[in-house]
């Protein structure tokens, strides 16, 4: 089941692409991404820029926690970026945002519950504070 729908754009001008995570074991298959540009968060949303290889077909991404979390304070969970080409062998160079539903990778579902998410491919952790609605 793939979450992906096409968006409306960025304030940056980029396509954005919906995404919702979920926690599980990580895939073992991912397709290159080129590079990732942006992460931040707002409220219980991360917003991901990245640049990838394509251009002929529609790219889907999945965000998984990881179900193991580090026990520091706050908690440290490791989350990857799946992306899934569908056999696209063209070159042009994508850029899209992906808006990421995080509330289920939060510590707990709980006002201020803080936990920090590691990024594959992204050089800082990411403090997430879940808000309640």
């Amino acid at each position: 089941e793939n979450e992906s729908k096409k968006g409306n754009k960025a304030e940056n001008g980029l396509d954005i692409i919906k995404v919702k995570a979920t926690t599980g074991q990580f895939a073992k298959a991912s397709d290159p991404i080129t590079s990732i540009d942006t992460v931040f968060i707002d409220g219980n949303t991360m917003y991901i820029d990245l640049t990838y290889g394509g251009g002929c077909k529609d790219h889907e991404f999945q965000l998984i926690g990881s179900l193991a979390i580090a026990k520091s304070y706050p908690p440290i969970r490791g989350i990857q970026l799946v992306h899934k080409a569908n056999e696209d062998n063209c070159r042009a160079l994508v850029r899209k945002r992906l808006e990421v539903n995080i509330e289920e990778i939060a510590y707990q579902q709980e006002e201020g519950s803080e936990i920090y998410l590691s990024l594959e491919g992204w050089k800082e952790r990411i403090k997430y504070t879940y808000q309640s609605k």
